[in-house]
């Protein structure tokens, strides 16, 4: 199994070529009229197919929510580019090849975007938001104040000056942290903004009440 930043998928895509009639096993064996469009690479002396052509075939068994981590993940860690994911659609869709359409709706809404959030827990908020009917919040949003930098934060709502910041204890429980976190967020709210914080307990535990608390926030602002 192989894991990109926290995306994990059960199935790992090996290029046998045709006329090979391999050992399964409990491997599960899928065959490919277009071996030439998986732009085959060598992993630890194994050909599989490209990143890029692995998240094609990803897209063809999960939701649109799964198929965004994994996006955000591997452009994030500069794995694939947006011309790469293009590209592979492109080079399959004239077949009909199954997760073009998943990749396709994807690239229509996000082809381009610069900032990616920081991890998969920022994406799923901002989903956890959407789904109860609030607008669509901007991820990893620089925070500016008569042109000096304040700092970034991880979902915001500009129009209502209102910053949501996750604070987890893999990020947040160190001593630069403990120090830093709060002297900006006396920052941001000197210029103007209401910061909203929420651990993983409120997202898990409380969803109902994190879209509580934002929806009356925003209220508050308006």
């Amino acid at each position: 199994m192989h894991g990109i930043d926290g995306f994990s998928f059960g199935e790992i895509d090996v290029v046998v070529p045709k006329y090979r009639r391999p050992r399964l096993g409990e491997i599960t064996l899928h065959r490919t009229t277009q071996f030439g469009r998986t732009n085959a690479q060598q992993v630890d002396g194994i050909p599989v197919t490209g990143l890029a052509r692995t998240v094609l075939d990803v897209a063809a068994v999960v939701g649109p929510k799964r198929l965004n981590w994994m996006v955000d993940a591997v452009l994030r860690q500069g794995m694939v580019e947006w011309e790469d994911l293009f590209h592979i659609w492109v080079t399959h869709s004239i077949q009909g090849r199954n997760g073009s359409g998943g990749l396709r709706m994807l690239l229509e809404e996000r082809y381009g975007e610069e900032r990616f959030p920081d991890s998969k827990w920022n994406r799923m908020v901002s989903d956890l938001l959407i789904d109860a009917g609030l607008p669509t919040p901007v991820l990893e949003h620089e925070i500016r104040s008569n042109g000096r930098f304040i700092g970034r934060v991880d979902l915001a709502y500009p129009e209502e000056r209102l910053a949501i910041e996750l604070d987890s204890s893999r990020w947040h429980q160190n001593s630069e942290s403990f120090v830093n976190d709060p002297r900006r967020k006396n920052q941001l709210m000197l210029a103007g903004w209401t910061v909203l914080t929420f651990t993983w307990s409120d997202y898990a535990d409380t969803p109902a009440a994190l879209i509580n608390t934002v929806r009356q926030a925003r209220l508050s602002a308006a």
